[in-house]
């Protein structure tokens, strides 16, 4: 579970270094989707993700924040 969670981080680290293509297709948002809580703890504390308010009822929680100037949700 490590190792896949460490992939993880280098594969998104390695996104965050080349993130603009060209002009016309630069990446601005990104949506990351992580089922554990245990798994996207690094994940949070690495791109210095906030809390998102979201309704009450629902189960799930949710993060954001900016990385290099692109938006992370």
């Amino acid at each position: 579970m490590k190792s896949i969670l460490l992939i993880f981080i280098l594969i998104c680290a390695s996104i965050f270094s080349t993130i603009t293509f060209s002009a016309s297709h630069e990446i601005k948002n990104i949506l990351l989707i992580v089922a554990m809580e245990e798994e996207a703890a690094p994940i949070i504390k690495l791109l210095h993700l906030s809390p998102v308010s979201l309704d009450p009822r629902l189960p799930m929680k949710a993060y954001a924040g900016n990385y290099s100037n692109i938006k992370v949700e």
